[in-house]
């Protein structure tokens, strides 16, 4: 009986592992990612309307491909901010997944702790698609604020 009983606690020790472990990561990975991309929804949707608005006033009848530039930019930059939030969004809905089954296999002892852990740990590298995308987003940035610049100066 003792040896059921220093199982079932090894089994709650790794359950409680894997629960506080993923959740902390999950926590402090969604935060990150979160505030990254509002902040880049943020300067790319600001950066439009300040174009729209500067369009508007400075050139009321047609404006000039000078003062489009910046708003194109700031658009691309609001759609690479689509890519990032739509592969996040893909990429945990992934990781969930596998993980919920690979825990199951482990509870029925199809697989071991260290296989557990070592799956998930290539399950959860880094891909380079949201990472580029969200670069991608503040080069567009950059680049409509330096044409929204030159737009300015050009008046």
């Amino acid at each position: 009986m003792e040896e059921k009983d220093a199982l079932r606690e090894l089994q709650e020790w790794f359950t409680n592992s894997i629960n506080q472990r993923w959740s902390q990561l999950y926590h402090l990975e969604k935060e990150a990612g979160d505030k990254a991309v509002q902040f880049l929804f943020l300067i790319n949707s600001g950066g439009a309307i300040a174009v729209l608005g500067f369009i508007g006033s400075a050139f009321p009848s047609a404006p000039s491909k000078t003062a489009a530039m910046p708003l194109a930019f700031f658009g691309f930059g609001l759609l690479a901010v689509a890519v990032v939030h739509s592969f996040r969004v893909h990429y945990f809905a992934h990781l969930f997944r596998n993980w919920r089954t690979e825990v199951g296999r482990f509870r029925n002892n199809e697989i071991t702790w260290d296989q557990l852990t070592e799956e998930d740990r290539l399950r959860s590298r880094k891909d380079w698609v949201g990472y580029v995308a969200g670069y991608f987003s503040f080069l567009f940035f950059s680049a409509g604020a330096v044409c929204g610049v030159c737009a300015l100066f050009s008046i």
